[in-house]
């Protein structure tokens, strides 16, 4: 069952936004690492796998296919 926009902050702190199935990060998300760096793009079982874009802590932006 696919759930869309569901938000997850870790023991971290880090925070992800965006699509689950079978409670894995799968589809377009948004994910913040604590110190700040963020990534948008897509996830496939819970790793960062295909289109997206980097945004460091400095503000650098690099995008990609993974």
């Amino acid at each position: 069952v696919k759930e869309k926009d569901r938000g997850m902050r870790s023991g971290s702190g880090a925070i992800f936004q965006g699509e689950y199935h079978d409670d894995k990060k799968n589809g377009f998300g948004e994910f913040e690492w604590p110190d700040g760096s963020q990534y948008k793009g897509e996830f496939q079982d819970n790793l960062i796998n295909g289109k997206g874009s980097t945004l460091g802590k400095t503000e650098e932006s690099t995008q990609g296919t993974g």
